[in-house]
């Protein structure tokens, strides 16, 4: 109980940050596309865009969640009961945010796996996956906003680093955030996973 209070409270704060009302700034453009990404700090969000970031809760699966995450990839029919055993089986410290609008809809999805290592005497990990932002919302902040969100809940864990894999086209992205090319992501891929 403990651990979904720490959430909710965590969330607050998150949401008391992410609804400042802001001006858009010009970005800075990137070698590997040539589209221009927003710098760290220089996003700006107008109040007609204001937004939350929180953790998932289940009543999200039945508002824009899993249409936001389309926008990343395949959910592959994964029905809302199905969602909530996936949360359920979410290791804590590990969290999935959202941003949602002032009427709850799901609007992007990050999460932050956590992973205890045995090098660096025991240390941490977080390990950002599928950020999505839902079609139409893009290029408003929501990415920038769940990273940070994400990147900040590794910091106070107590985390050494974030690492994460991205497509070359969003590279300039996620410099913008903060976060630089290092080693080489392999892939192999295996079955489609079943459904439960």
């Amino acid at each position: 109980m403990a651990g979904i209070e720490s959430a909710l409270t965590f969330g607050r704060i998150l949401s008391s940050c992410a609804l400042l009302p802001r001006e858009r700034t010009e970005g800075r453009q990137t070698k590997t596309s040539g589209k221009r990404y927003p710098s760290r700090g220089g996003l700006r969000l107008k109040p007609k865009d204001s937004f939350e970031v929180r953790p998932l809760r289940p009543a999200d699966f039945e508002n824009g969640f899993f249409e936001t995450l389309s926008a990343l990839s395949d959910v592959g029919g994964l029905t809302p009961a199905e969602a909530k055993k996936v949360l359920s089986a979410l290791v804590e410290p590990s969290r999935v945010f959202v941003a949602s609008t002032g009427s709850g809809k799901v609007i992007g999805t990050t999460t932050l796996l956590v992973e205890r290592k045995f090098i660096h005497r025991g240390g941490r990990v977080g390990h950002i996956e599928d950020v999505a932002v839902m079609k139409g919302y893009q290029g408003r902040g929501v990415g920038h906003s769940l990273v940070e969100a994400a990147v900040r809940h590794a910091k106070e864990l107590g985390c050494y680093k974030c690492i994460l894999d991205c497509k070359p086209e969003v590279v300039g992205f996620y410099e913008g955030l903060g976060f630089s090319r290092h080693e080489v992501g392999m892939r192999l891929d295996l079955k489609k996973p079943a459904r439960r």
